[in-house]
Parts: structure tokens; sequence; C-alpha cells
């Protein structure tokens, strides 16, 4: 069976068959019976850009009187020439490809031939070959959250990046440690992974087709998500605390100490206040000692519902409870059991929370009612 057009046309060039040229040939100009005779130029021009590639593709209307067909670019600098055959032809779709093209914004012009030489009027095409510089300003959408809940990691995406981007492809561990891969589109808010098996982490990546059609795709480089997995908050057998100091008036073995031991006991009904008489002023503090190194992802903590409720905290974590390192400064709410998550997590085995305002009026004190610290895992 004879081959088409566009396939014959492949082998050709596979096979070398065709000239490329530092510029056009020189034709003159051909008439017949006084008009100039135009071959049929081919129809439907498009191209489909790739790395350092392009292809270029158009059809050749049946009937055509053409032998071969001329491609320009670069001014006409750079050609190629294609011998066809129509005989007994129907509309055929062609093909071509150029390698090893640099990056930039081309002008191709295709013409037909006849075998007489004489040159149809120009099919024009334009095309964007990228490659390493557009792959360098290619920019990864952001994760704002992923933490583990219900079974499923939940990933939240932040603005979708580029009209161009086709999604972000996530890596993850999944059950028997088989690798698996999950896409998230441009559109989508959140991502869930229902087979989610991992240690605490993930890889993704941001991918891209610059053009409708485009031969090659095109990635960012992988990014490493942690996930948050659940909370775990810490048994607190065993725990020692100690305090700036305690309200004296309350001390142990009163039916309600303020004592520090207060805020370790379980209990939202007691609490540690600091000492009242003589006055001492802001900052306060508290301590606990959780007897074996962890990595910490935060404290949880619980102030009360009254002005002596502290409003602002700063929490400093140790391993050794004399070098101490502030994990920041947070606003406290009242009446709440209020999670505070480290930016990273830490290893520590001791924790300091300073109290450096009140919640309300001009009270010099400040109480917790139960400090606890937790770490995450599934």
């Amino acid at each position: 069976m004879t081959p088409s057009l566009k396939y014959v046309i492949i082998s050709m060039i596979a096979a070398g068959l065709f000239a490329c040229t530092a510029m056009d040939h020189t034709y003159k100009d051909f008439w017949k019976e006084g008009e100039q005779v135009y071959p049929a130029p081919v129809d439907s021009v498009k191209s489909y850009p790739g790395k350092n590639r392009i292809d270029i593709e158009w059809t050749l209307k049946a009937g055509a009187d053409v032998a071969w067909i001329k491609v320009y670019w670069n001014n006409k600098s750079d050609s190629l020439v294609l011998p066809v055959n129509t005989v007994g032809q129907t509309d055929t779709i062609i093909r071509i490809s150029l390698d090893n093209m640099q990056e930039g914004t081309y002008a191709f012009t295709v013409y037909t031939f006849d075998s007489n030489g004489n040159r149809s009027v120009p099919s024009e095409i334009t095309g964007t070959i990228v490659g390493e510089a557009y792959e360098r300003m290619l920019l990864i959408r952001l994760v704002e959250d992923a933490y583990y809940e219900d079974g499923k990691v939940i990933v939240v995406w932040g603005n979708p990046v580029d009209d161009t981007s086709f999604g972000s492809e996530l890596i993850y561990q999944a059950a028997g440690d088989e690798t698996h891969t999950a896409l998230a589109p441009p559109q989508s808010d959140t991502l869930k992974i229902e087979d989610y098996a991992g240690s605490g982490t993930f890889e993704y990546r941001t991918g891209y087709l610059p053009a409708p059609g485009s031969l090659d795709t095109f990635y960012t480089a992988f990014r490493t998500v942690e996930v948050k997995l659940p909370i775990r908050e810490l048994d607190k057998t065993g725990w020692t605390v100690t305090a700036s100091s305690y309200d004296t008036r309350y001390p142990a073995g009163n039916p309600s100490p303020r004592t520090a031991e207060m805020a370790i006991d379980g209990s939202f009904t007691t609490r540690w206040v600091n000492q009242i008489s003589p006055q001492l002023p802001y900052p306060h503090w508290l301590a606990v000692d959780i007897q074996t190194p962890v990595e910490l992802y935060g404290i949880v903590l619980h102030g009360g519902n009254n002005n002596e409720t502290p409003s602002l905290i700063e929490i400093w974590v140790s391993e050794d409870g004399v070098d101490w390192t502030s994990k920041g400064t947070y606003s406290v709410l009242k009446n709440q059991n209020q999670y505070f998550e480290f930016e990273e997590p830490q290893v520590a085995q001791h924790v300091k929370v300073e109290c450096k305002a009140p919640s309300g009026g001009n009270t010099p004190n400040t109480n917790i009612y139960e400090l606890g610290v937790y770490t995450r895992s599934i």
C-alpha cells in the first residue's frame, strides 16, 4: 500500500532527503499567456513549540500541482526544501520537525513550487521556541497548608500561578512503601490524598505547557512539603514545674492552691497565680521539665477568662534548662484551650512560658489554668 504523503515526507526527513540553504534561490517571474502562474499555497499552517524544537504543520490541498515545498525562517537566512509528489493525492497534512533551535520567537514562511519553478504566495506562521531560560522563570504553586485529618492528607493551595500551568504533581508514599502520584488541577483549592502512608512529607512540582499542542512538558524543581500530622499531647506524668513566683496566700495543702503545680494537674478549675503580696510586676513565667527530650511542635495553654489571663506570651524551649531558644511571641484568647504552633519543630525537654501583659485592667498579675506540650504523629 502506498504510504500517505505525510509519512513519505517524514521518511524523507529521517533519511536526510532535504536541503538546508543559507538563502533562497532567485527565481525569475514565470508568465503564462500574459499572467503570472502561482501554484496552490499550503493551507491551515500551525506551529507546535517544544524545548529547543518546533513542528510546523500545514495542509496541501488535493490536485495541487506542487513539486516541492520550501520553508524559511530567520529572515530567510535559514530554510529547508521538501520534495513532494501530489499525483493522485487527496488533501494531505504535512508536518516537519526542526530541532536544535535557539530560544525565541520565529516567523516561518512556507512556499510551494511547481515543476516549472513557479512559486506560490506565502503562507506564514509564528512560533515561540522555549528552553532553559523559560524553565528558570517557571513558578511553583505555593502550598499554604498540608495536614492529616480523618485518615487522609488535605493539601491547601495558594493562588494559581499561570494560565499555561496544567497543574501540580504530587509524589508521596502510600501503603507498602509504594510511590503514588496525584495531580492537582490549576484551579483547585484543595487536594485530598486518601491513601497517604508517609512519615510526614511529600514532594511536588508544578507543570506547564507553554502553548496548546506543545511538544514538551515543563516542570519546576521539586519542593518538599511537611505534612502536619495529628496533634498528640504528651502525658504529664512525671513532669516537674517551676515558676517565677506563686501566690503565697494559697500554698500547697490549701483547698485552692495557686502554686505552679496547678498548671499541670490536668484540671481547668485550678490555676497558677503569680505572687500577690508583695506585688510583683510583669513579666511572669512558668517553666516545665517534661523529663525526656522530644521533638515539640508547640504548646497548649488555657489561660482562663479574667483580667489576669495573659494577652501576650513568649515561648522558650531548651534541652538542658540552661540555654533557651525563643519560639516566638503569641496572642492569647480568653477561656480557650489554645494551641500555639512553632514555626519549626524543635527537640526540647524544657518549656517556659513568659507572660508579658494581662488581658484587661491595670492588674500586674497573671494566671495559667493549664499548660501542656504536643508533638505530631499518626
